[in-house]
Parts: structure tokens; sequence; C-alpha cells
């Protein structure tokens, strides 16, 4: 397992009451999230875990989610990534087409701003399908698993309907 952080991730690593990521969504009084990952293993200069010396686990007393020292060669992802809605809109994560694990979710807003922190576990060929809205502009962010990294990928909306048709219902006609 390696870890990969997004452009303009807010999760940052400390220390302070316990080693943990932790990210904390702030807009204004009473519209704030704070989310953490606690961890068992020290990330390097950059905030980065050593690749393939750690891993992820979900105890069985309360089902704390922990990163953990231990090899993991899966080639799984750990991703960090922090998106902004745009102005008067929002940010969300579409679960019909997601396929990643999400193990944590800070999101917070209000009238003019919004963000979505995620922490997700990402096998080979799977996604997260992020959709963000605002005054200007509608779009949708797919982070995919390529083999070596998670790539982004930005449609409009529009776009992304025709790349991505919401699958059928019953009852739909064909």
């Amino acid at each position: 397992m390696k870890m990969q952080v997004g452009n303009g991730s807010q999760w940052k690593f400390s220390s302070d009451p316990f080693d943990a990521f932790r990210i904390k969504l702030w807009y204004g009084r009473n519209k704030h999230d704070t989310q953490f990952l606690a961890t068992k293993v020290a990330p390097d200069d950059n905030g980065i875990l050593p690749e393939g010396l750690f891993k992820v686990i979900k105890t069985r007393e309360k089902g704390t989610i922990l990163v953990v020292p231990g090899e993991d060669a899966t080639g799984r992802i750990l991703f960090f990534q922090t998106d902004k809605g745009g102005f008067r809109g929002y940010v969300r994560i579409e679960e019909e087409f997601s396929t990643a694990t999400i193990l944590k979710r800070a999101s917070a807003a209000s009238a003019c701003e919004s963000g979505l922190g995620t922490v997700a576990v990402f096998q080979m060929e799977e996604e997260l399908h992020v959709e963000i809205e605002g005054r200007y502009a509608h779009i949708m962010k797919v982070y995919r698993h390529n083999g070596t990294e998670i790539v982004s990928t930005e449609y409009e909306y529009s776009e992304y309907v025709h790349v991505f048709p919401p699958p059928l219902q019953e009852g739909d006609v064909i």
C-alpha cells in the first residue's frame, strides 16, 4: 500500500494529542467539521507514509480505523483529498458510481462556500466521483487508480452524464 495526497488537500499530520492525519473545515460560526485518521506509523518530513510498510485496519472492539505498521503489497493506495464547492454551491460524493472504499469524510458549508475532505482506499481500477456545483460551474471530478497512482479527470456535468449514464431502474423504457 502507498499513500497519495491530492492537489489542494487540507489533510495534515500532527501529533497533538496523538499521531493522526487531521482536517478542519471551517466556514463561519457553527459551520465546521473535523475528522482524523489515527496512525501508528510515522510519516516522513513531507507527511507521506513509507510505501509498503503500513496497512489500514478496523479494530474489532470499537470499529476504529487505524493506520498500523505492516506489509501490504496489494498495490492499493490510501488517498487524501479536499475538494471545494463553487460559489453558492455544494460538493458531494456521487455514491452510485464510486467504487473506492471511503474511510473518512469531513464536510462543511456556508451560504457562499463549501468543502469536502475525503480519505479513501483505492484498489486497482476503482474510482471516486465528486460532484461540484456553483453559480458559475457544474463539474464532476473522477479520481481513478490507474495502476501506479490516482489520476483526476474533470468533466462538465453535461459531458459526464454521457460518459457515465445512470443505470436503468426497474420500469425504465429501453
